[in-house]
């Protein structure tokens, strides 16, 4: 197995209802490091397999068939944090770096943690 020096992950947030015979929106937050370590997933190790997470994609809404997208990308040299929302960018200080879930402070949200 080798692997890329970029690592894409996507999460589909949404599941078929059965019940109504359309997608669903996941509301499950999902925690995550900004490391990644795949060395004990290899089998022939003798590379680097840490992966520094450099950007996620959001989608706001609460509907599966609807909504906006946001992103928040690191900046390579400062290591610091941005959220581009449309033609707005703004800098995530502090704890606002939770990747979305600072729009939703509020709501109540299942918390899972990788």
């Amino acid at each position: 197995l080798s692997l890329p020096c970029t690592l894409n992950l996507q999460l589909m947030r949404f599941v078929f209802d059965r019940q109504t015979g359309h997608k669903k929106k996941l509301n499950t937050y999902i925690g995550f490091s900004e490391i990644l370590d795949m060395e004990p997933y290899v089998e022939h190790k003798g590379g680097s397999y840490v992966y520094e997470l450099s950007a996620v994609l959001i989608h706001r809404g609460v509907s599966a068939y609807s909504g906006h997208y946001i992103a928040h990308v690191k900046d390579p040299q400062s290591g610091e944090w941005y959220k581009f929302n449309d033609e707005d960018i703004e800098k995530m200080e502090g704890k606002k770096l939770q990747l979305g879930i600072e729009e939703d402070l509020g709501k109540t949200f299942k918390f899972r943690t990788f």
